[in-house]
């Protein structure tokens, strides 16, 4: 079984498309979109989902990207 993966935001490109996201990249991309560091020892692979994010973040914490959090979170929760 898999969810639908939906982001929008200053962080992510505009009309991109992955095969699939692993829940546990999730946590990397909702990092990456707030602009923090995500913590050691989780199971994420960066490499799965560096491509649907713009690369220029640089640790900016806007509205903006938290709306895409809130977002993504309320995505997760209609999908399942």
């Amino acid at each position: 079984m898999r969810g639908v993966f939906y982001a929008m935001g200053p962080s992510f490109k505009p009309n991109h498309t992955n095969q699939w996201v692993k829940m546990v990249d999730e946590y990397q991309v909702m990092a990456y979109a707030m602009g923090t560091t995500p913590v050691s020892g989780h199971h994420g692979n960066w490499d799965r989902v560096k491509e649907m994010v713009t690369g220029s973040n640089a640790n900016s914490k806007t509205s903006l990207n938290a709306f895409a959090i809130l977002f993504i979170s309320l995505m997760l929760f209609v999908t399942q």
